[in-house]
């Protein structure tokens, strides 16, 4: 039997790394938390032909524990 769960909290963290060689450097990273949606800015400069990677964390509360969850995206600046 499935129950229903509400959402209690929510909590994420963006964070930006760019490639320099074979290594991922970290750049900026912001965080928020919130009883119903996330809304994360970040900030930085970034420069033409550079590879960056944002990295996105978040973790559900409910009555029945927490779920985390990542997903990344990976684009060059143009």
């Amino acid at each position: 039997t499935r129950r229903d769960q509400t959402v209690t909290k929510l909590e994420g963290t963006l964070t930006v790394y760019k490639k320099v060689g074979n290594n991922w450097v970290y750049v900026t990273s912001n965080s928020d938390t919130s009883a119903r949606a996330l809304a994360i800015d970040v900030e930085f400069a970034p420069v033409s032909g550079v590879t960056y990677k944002a990295v996105a964390e978040v973790t559900a509360y409910s009555s029945s524990g927490s779920e985390p969850a990542t997903s990344s995206k990976i684009a060059t600046c143009p």
